[in-house]
């Protein structure tokens, strides 16, 4: 049987993630190749990096001033989203 140089092999270096990192290594194991998993900076980067952005238009919870068309301005805390406060203004200048 011929002996392999490991050290010749590919050597991925990922991030370690609970639970994958696990079965890197295991595939690692079963094909041959070395895993070594690097440290992040710190730990709030790939928490950070995860996050999912909701657009401004989409977020609840609002402190608005608005000038309309109508010349009229409107100030405003909302519990609902920015996009659905001016669809309920946009609805009674449209009746005039």
């Amino acid at each position: 049987m011929q002996q392999v140089n490991r050290l010749n092999l590919p050597c991925p270096v990922p991030s370690y993630v609970t639970g994958l990192g696990e079965k890197i290594l295991r595939l690692g194991k079963t094909l041959g190749f070395r895993v070594f998993f690097k440290r992040s900076p710190n730990l709030s980067s790939p928490l950070r990096s995860d996050k999912i952005r909701v657009p401004m238009n989409k977020k609840a919870g609002v402190v608005y001033m608005a000038k309309c068309a109508c010349s009229a301005t409107y100030n405003g805390e909302i519990g609902c989203t920015l996009e659905k406060r001016f669809g309920q203004h946009v609805v009674p200048t449209m009746v005039y």
